[in-house]
């Protein structure tokens, strides 16, 4: 396999599909160690989650009883708060981690062609602001209005094991959603030319770039996966905000280019430094590695040069030319 920078740059124009290569299938787990890497991945992080969504619950009845606002109006700007400001947060501190330098020892790799110019930095953060006062309130309304088949703001959470299940439930839909569209996104020659090219502007992986993306997959690959679950099963605001607040916080962090592994952080599962590297993979070299995770490309095999890749480096960070 040609992994030279021209060979490199030719598949960022091009896009690959899929390949399967023979030297990678001993490089993938027994099937009883991949259900207990599942597992883990799958149940941690909403149990996490959960315990969030239960602490906030009483705060949360107490202040809508006191601002006493209709439903809708409760539902756009509880979400569209939830959006901005976890995209402030997280953003803004890796923004300032790259501007001043600082965890750069977190730093993954960079190599000259990773490093994306200022005037492509600055059309995602004029078209995110534009998006964010105007695009989101109104698909947040109208998402409301016509779509949602959910309880009154009112509604109490069910018992702590239920939000949990929840918010399993919500994650294990957006990571399927998100498999599948981002992987046809790849594999159809078609969309990724006109669709998915434009988010592959970004090499080397920034966390604002992962707002950098054509509206259908935006759409198909983001806003649907993760609304999906608690759209359909009419979840309370409070269990549904702490999803997309989760959902976007891993989003930010897995383009962000840094991978905090082997921070106490990491290992108790409020960070998320596998997917970070996992992602930043996908980008760097744009083959396989679909999921945010690991989870259905293991299943399914398509992290086959991640997994080449891991073994050259003994396990260590991987250094893409």
């Amino acid at each position: 396999e040609d992994t030279s920078p021209a060979a490199l740059e030719q598949q960022h124009k091009q896009g690959h599909h899929t390949r399967h290569i023979d030297t990678a299938k001993n490089l993938y787990w027994p099937w009883y160690q991949t259900v207990a890497h599942l597992l883990v991945y799958t149940f941690r992080g909403p149990f996490i989650a959960a315990i969030l969504a239960v602490s906030i619950e009483p705060y949360y009845q107490r202040l809508i009883a006191y601002l006493n606002l209709p439903d809708v109006w409760v539902f756009v700007a509880g979400s569209w708060l939830v959006y901005v400001g976890t995209y402030a947060v997280i953003n803004g501190f890796f923004s300032f981690c790259d501007y001043f330098g600082y965890l750069q020892q977190y730093r993954l790799p960079r190599t000259k062609r990773m490093i994306p110019k200022w005037e492509l930095i600055k059309a995602t953060l004029s078209y995110t602001a534009f998006s964010s006062a105007f695009i989101a309130p109104i698909a947040l309304y109208l998402l409301h209005q016509y779509v949602l088949n959910r309880p009154t703001q009112t509604t109490p959470l069910p018992s702590f094991f239920m939000v949990w299940m929840h918010l399993t439930a919500a994650a294990l839909t957006n990571e399927l959603g998100a498999y599948v569209s981002h992987r046809s996104l790849h594999e159809v020659p078609f969309l990724y030319k006109y669709v998915h090219k434009k988010h592959h502007q970004y090499i080397g992986t920034i966390a604002v770039g992962a707002e950098h993306a054509h509206f259908v997959e935006r759409m198909t690959s983001s806003f649907i996966p993760t609304f999906a679950y608690c759209i359909s099963m009419g979840m309370p605001n409070v269990i549904l905000w702490t999803f997309l607040s989760w959902r976007l916080q891993e989003a930010y962090e897995a383009h962000s280019g840094y991978c905090f592994k082997d921070t106490w952080l990491s290992k108790i599962g409020l960070l998320n430094s596998h997917r970070a590297e996992f992602h930043d993979f996908h980008h760097t070299v744009n083959m396989g590695n679909y999921g945010l995770y690991d989870g259905f490309d293991r299943v399914l095999g398509t992290m086959d040069h991640y997994l080449i890749a891991k073994a050259k480096c003994n396990g260590g960070l991987i250094k893409v030319e």
